[in-house]
C-alpha cells in the first residue's frame, strides 16, 4: 500500500504580503537595536563619536533598505489591504527625510573627518610640545654638569633619567654627556613615533572609509528616493528630482542658446557697423581725392591764366 504524498498548500498573495510586512517590521527593529547599541553612550560634539556614528549608520543601512523593499512588495501583492497600504504610505513619507539624510552624510562625513583629524593633530602637537620642552630642559641639565659626579647627582633628581654605571663615570665628561644625550634623543624619537601613531592610523581610516561612505550614501539616498513620496504627491521623490534636473538642464540650454543668439546678433551688428564705417572711410577718401584733383585743376587754370596775362602784358609793351 503506497503512502499518501503530502503536498504543501500554495501560499496566497495575502499571506505573502503579511509575511513581508512582518519581515519589514523585524528588520527595522533589528536596525534600531544594532545602531543604537553601537552609538551608546552618546558623546555629542566628539569627532571620534560622530565618525563612528556615521560608520555604524552606513554599515547597518542594508537592514532598513531590505525592510522598505519588503513593505513595497507586500503592498504590491495585497493592494486592497487598507492597514497595509496606510503603513506603506507612512513609510514612503518617512523615506523622504531618510533619503535627504543619507545624501547629507557625504558633506557631513567630510566635516567630521576634518574635525577628527584636526583634533588628533592638535593633541599630538601638544604632547610633542611638552616633550620638546622636557628634552630641552634635560639637555640643559646634562650640559650644565661640571663633572661626572655632578652629572650623576643632577640626573638622580629625575626619576626618568638613566642611571650612570661606575664604568661610565670613568669616561671623560664630554663623551659621557654625548652618550646620555644620544640615549635621550633615541627616547624622544620613539616617543614622537608613538604620539603620531594615532594621527597616522586616523588618516588610514579616513582614506579607507571615505570612498565607501560617499558611494554607499549616494546609492542609499537614491534607493529611498525611488520609493519616497511626499504627502499628496503623485510621483516619487526621485522622479521629482529627475524632472527638476531635466527642467534645469533644459533651462540652462535655452539660456545658452539665447546667449549664443545674442552674441551672434551683437557680432552681426558690429560687423555691419564695421562695414558701414569702412564704406564711409572709403567714400571720404574718394571725396578727398576728388577735392584734391579739383584744387589742382583750379591751380593749373589760375597759373595758366596768369601766364596768359603776363604774356599779354609783354606783347602790349613790345607794341
Amino acid at each position: 500500500m503506497s503512502k499518501p504524498v503530502l503536498t504543501a498548500e500554495p501560499i496566497t498573495s495575502k499571506a505573502m504580503a503579511r509575511s513581508l510586512a512582518m519581515a519589514a517590521l523585524a528588520l527595522a527593529g533589528l536596525f534600531l537595536v544594532s545602531f543604537i547599541s553601537q552609538i551608546l553612550p552618546l558623546q555629542l560634539m566628539d569627532p571620534a563619536w560622530e565618525f563612528n556614528t556615521i560608520q555604524a549608520l552606513v554599515n547597518n543601512a542594508s537592514l532598513p533598505l531590505v525592510a522598505f523593499l519588503c513593505l513595497q512588495l507586500a503592498g504590491h501583492l495585497d493592494p486592497g489591504e487598507a492597514p497595509l497600504m496606510a503603513r506603506l504610505r507612512s513609510w514612503q513619507r518617512l523615506a523622504v527625510p531618510i533619503a535627504c539624510g543619507f545624501l547629507m552624510l557625504i558633506p557631513l562625513h567630510g566635516l567630521v573627518s576634518y574635525r577628527a583629524l584636526k583634533a588628533a593633530q592638535a593633541n599630538a602637537m601638544n604632547n610633542m610640545r611638552d616633550a620638546k620642552v622636557g628634552i630641552v630642559k634635560y639637555r640643559e641639565t646634562v650640559l650644565g654638569a661640571t663633572s661626572a659626579r655632578d652629572l650623576q647627582q643632577r640626573l638622580a633628581a629625575n626619576p626618568l633619567s638613566p642611571k650612570i654605571s661606575d664604568e661610565a663615570l670613568k669616561l671623560p665628561l664630554p663623551e659621557l654627556q654625548r652618550q646620555i644625550l644620544g640615549q635621550a634623543n633615541d627616547q624622544y624619537s620613539n616617543y614622537s613615533l608613538k604620539v603620531m601613531a594615532p594621527v597616522t592610523e586616523l588618516r588610514r581610516r579616513l582614506v579607507d572609509s571615505t570612498p565607501k561612505v560617499v558611494v554607499s550614501a549616494g546609492l542609499l539616498a537614491a534607493f529611498f528616493a525611488s520609493g519616497a513620496k511626499r504627502k499628496n504627491a503623485e510621483g516619487t521623490l526621485l522622479e521629482g528630482v529627475r524632472a527638476k534636473g531635466i527642467a534645469l538642464v533644459r533651462g540652462m540650454r535655452r539660456t545658452q542658446t539665447k546667449a549664443a543668439l545674442s552674441r551672434e546678433k551683437d557680432q552681426s551688428i558690429r560687423k555691419i557697423e564695421r562695414n558701414q564705417k569702412a564704406a564711409f572711410q572709403i567714400r571720404e577718401k574718394r571725396e578727398q581725392q576728388v577735392r584734391k584733383q579739383r584744387q589742382q585743376e583750379i591751380r593749373k587754370q589760375i597759373a595758366q591764366q596768369r601766364r596768359h596775362a603776363e604774356q599779354a602784358r609783354k606783347d602790349n609793351r613790345n607794341d
